[in-house]
């Protein structure tokens, strides 16, 4: 299984989980405001991708996506997604546009996993 959010153009956040035989799902968790939207933009095109080369696994993996265009940048480490500490000291400040936009939105219980728990 992997699971995941997406911060969509119009700046909705949705939270998904994809398992390998089907069932996937998605939600809408909430909407970024347009000048939240704009500064996480311009902080993505402020970050030189070509130069943070990140593409570790471990037993569990994180993972964070930015898709420019036609162009999509992956980059892969061991740890948790909403663990700063695990997140590699290259990737942080790019991480930390992205998390905490979402964890302005998301609920605490609902980021780790425990919702409906």
């Amino acid at each position: 299984m992997s699971a995941g959010y997406s911060i969509l153009t119009d700046g909705t956040i949705t939270k998904w989980t994809a398992f390998p035989r089907g069932r996937d799902s998605e939600q809408t968790v909430g909407k970024l405001t347009e000048n939240e939207y704009h500064t996480l933009v311009s902080e993505i095109h402020a970050t030189d991708f070509r130069v943070l080369r990140q593409q570790e696994t471990g037993n569990m993996t994180a993972s964070l996506r930015i898709t420019q265009g036609d162009e999509t940048f992956t980059f892969l480490w061991p740890g948790l997604h909403n663990k700063d500490q695990d997140v590699p000291p290259a990737l942080r400040p790019l991480w930390r546009s992205v998390w905490t936009r979402i964890a302005s939105i998301e609920s605490p219980s609902d980021m780790n996993g425990e919702a409906g728990q």
